[in-house]
């Protein structure tokens, strides 16, 4: 079937790779309307530190700040593959692993959604980007739904949740699918939001989304309610982007609070023992027991570093060991002229991937070592089927070298300075 295009067995003949002089920003905004990106331009102070090149036009990546955060903004094209492809571009451009993107939709439930934000917390899949990215399945989750609704209820800001439709076909949203994603409990239609999900999920991104209504389906005739330079509550209306703006420093500031570490110990292995990781085999990433053992064997021979348990608030949910390489065989030769330290064990329960944990305790755990024990370049082993772990650890500065331990690829990641 054409909709089993997903394929995680095999890599990617292009792939976006981070830039070596990226610009790091807290999150990276992301709009459809020119008339909002006019304004951006007209009212902040803009320095274009990237782009997106395209044979319609290359679209300019720009860096704004407020209130001591740093912050992208680009305007995309609109569509399920032409906006997928914009952010992929983003990813070589700047680092960063927060998305928060708004635009227009149609409304198909007036007495529900029209006049309110409308925050996706399914999306049905109607277009044919997301079936790369994820299994074929009718929705999607947008799982930061919830954080969304969060920030928009405390800031007063009128807001309905529910499921949006994802369509290709402007021109093909028919009286019977209408009825369809209506009955389904779809309260908007748009062409971008499932898409963008799959992406996301799959790049291990965070997106945060709203939209706001232009069109009125729900009614005897379509209506159109951006026309004649009448922008407010529709798509085009600035105000929205000073939403997207506070919602992208509460995704900044908010972030991690209920995520800690501590010492895996006897006291906590079992809990440890529970976390859901049956999707990951022990050949790609070893068992608690085993951590315990390597813990216990560098704690044997005198080697820096420590085996941390992850927290989610009062759950267990995984765990990473960061400690002091003892040489292998099967090291690479870099590894043989000087200090390492190997990071091993790292998996989390499979019920919190995809969400930013495991990007924030990662670097957490590095700057912890780099600060308890000092700076040292850091290898790890990434099993040639992992495609999901490969793609996480290049997103976070780790090269692949072409020394194998195994089935294991070495990779490695050397402090910013060197």
């Amino acid at each position: 079937m054409i909709t089993d295009s997903f394929d995680d067995k095999s890599e990617s003949k292009i792939n976006p790779c981070l830039k070596e002089n990226a610009a790091e920003v807290d999150a990276c905004i992301v709009t459809f309307s020119h008339v909002i990106e006019s304004y951006v331009k007209d009212n902040y102070d803009l320095e274009q530190i990237g782009q997106s090149a395209a044979v319609t036009g290359n679209l300019p990546i720009y860096r704004l700040c407020r209130n001591g955060k740093k912050f992208a903004f680009i305007k995309s094209y609109a569509g399920a593959s032409a906006c997928v492809a914009t952010i992929e571009d983003t990813l070589s451009e700047v680092k960063t692993d927060k998305y928060i993107v708004f635009g227009g939709s149609g409304c198909l439930n007036k007495e529900i959604a029209h006049g309110k934000v409308m925050i996706p917390t399914e999306a049905y899949r109607d277009e044919g980007t997301s079936y790369h990215y994820a299994p074929a399945s009718d929705y999607i989750t947008v799982k930061n739904a919830d954080i969304v609704a969060e920030f928009m209820e405390s800031s007063g800001i009128p807001f309905v949740k529910g499921k949006t439709w994802t369509t290709d076909s402007f021109y093909r949203e028919t009286i019977n699918n209408f009825e369809k994603r209506k009955a389904d409990g779809c309260i908007s239609v748009e062409m971008e939001c499932s898409a963008i999900q799959a992406m996301c999920d799959f790049r291990g991104l965070d997106l945060y989304m709203f939209l706001t209504c232009g069109d009125l389906l729900d009614a005897p005739k379509h209506i159109y309610r951006s026309g004649d330079g009448k922008y407010k509550g529709t798509q085009h209306d600035a105000a929205h982007f000073e939403i997207a703006l506070s919602l992208a420093e509460y995704a900044a500031k908010s972030e991690n609070t209920d995520i800690s570490i501590e010492l895996l110990t006897d006291l906590n292995i079992d809990e440890v023992r529970k976390i859901q990781r049956d999707d990951i085999s022990t050949d790609f990433v070893d068992d608690a027991d085993t951590i315990m053992e390597l813990t216990q064997y560098g704690i044997d021979h005198g080697c820096i570093g420590d085996t941390y348990a992850i927290k989610y608030k009062s759950e267990y949910i995984g765990v990473i060991l960061l400690g002091e390489a003892i040489e292998w065989e099967t090291d690479p030769p870099e590894m043989k002229e000087t200090p390492f330290y190997r990071l091993m064990g790292f998996v989390l329960d499979k019920r919190y991937r995809g969400s930013g944990i495991g990007s924030y305790v990662l670097e957490k755990v590095i700057d912890t070592c780099y600060k308890k024990y000092g700076a040292r370049p850091i290898a790890l082993g990434c099993h040639k089927n992992n495609h999901g772990a490969e793609r996480f650890y290049l997103k976070h500065g780790f090269k692949k070298t072409k020394y194998t331990e195994g089935n294991d690829y070495y990779y490695l990641r050397y402090p910013s300075n060197e």
